[in-house]
């Protein structure tokens, strides 16, 4: 990974694409051709570790393809987790609302007024508040931490398998399943460092935070900034699943059915 910094570099590059979008309006046209290439680099930075561990050098003159390729490979099951998103973020908002304006009972929401709303919207913009909203969940919120941690590892373990199998969505999850329940210890010990390290991040976070009192927009760059170190550490740890599947599978296809 030093001799390759590249990657790293995309890694950040392409992470800073939800900072612009809080500190400068962008386009919707720009926002929907970022999120796309966005979707397309998490295939392609596995290309790229694979290539720079096996043949010691990156694909560059491939580059425009496989993000083309990989953002037609992953976008029927990124519209359904954008949907699920889009309802879970809903269902959020109108318990926000509730405890905003002081426990609205259910049924009334829709007799908000429009500058109610807008009130309620603007408040997002205080991180503050949303603190405090969170806060009254207690162990809610370490549970939800969890499962999208767990997520997360599930997902960087099947964008492996896709990848280095060439594997469809579908054939892929099935493999990732069956590749966690042979390798449980595995799974675990990156599970754990994962939840030490959000933690640590976590706790920097809300040190600086609380400090500074900060804005939507300071508070995008505090969490860009803080956030960097796990970024490597991140991909050290995708690029050690990438080669720990290698070597235990011997480069062959379809070993694990």
């Amino acid at each position: 990974m030093l001799k390759h910094w590249q990657i790293y570099f995309l890694v950040l590059l392409f992470s800073a694409r939800p900072l612009l979008g809080v500190i400068i309006k962008l386009p919707s046209i720009v926002t929907l051709l970022s999120s796309l290439l966005a979707l397309g680099w998490l295939g392609t930075r596995f290309e790229f570790i694979r290539d720079a561990y096996e043949k010691n050098k990156l694909p560059w003159n491939q580059f425009g393809n496989l993000l083309i390729k990989y953002i037609k490979k992953l976008f029927p099951a990124a519209l359904l987790i954008t949907l699920l998103v889009v309802a879970v973020f809903i269902f959020i908002i109108i318990f926000y609302g509730k405890w905003y304006f002081g426990n609205v009972p259910f049924g009334q929401e829709t007799q908000m007024t429009k500058q109610q709303l807008t009130e309620m919207f603007n408040s997002l913009n205080n991180p503050q508040n949303i603190q405090k909203f969170i806060g009254q969940f207690g162990i809610l919120v370490f549970v939800g931490g969890l499962i999208f941690t767990m997520f997360s590892i599930i997902l960087t373990i099947q964008l492996t398998i896709l990848v280095i199998e060439d594997a469809g969505i579908i054939e892929s999850l099935k493999k990732t399943l069956k590749f966690i329940k042979n390798n449980l210890l595995l799974f675990g010990a990156i599970l754990i460092l994962d939840i030490i390290l959000g933690q640590i991040n976590g706790q920097i976070y809300s040190f600086i935070s609380s400090a500074i009192l900060p804005s939507l927009q300071v508070n995008a760059i505090l969490t860009f900034l803080i956030s960097t170190p796990k970024r490597l550490v991140d991909l050290l740890m995708e690029a050690a699943i990438v080669i720990y599947y290698l070597e235990t599978n011997k480069h062959s296809v379809g070993k694990i059915t």
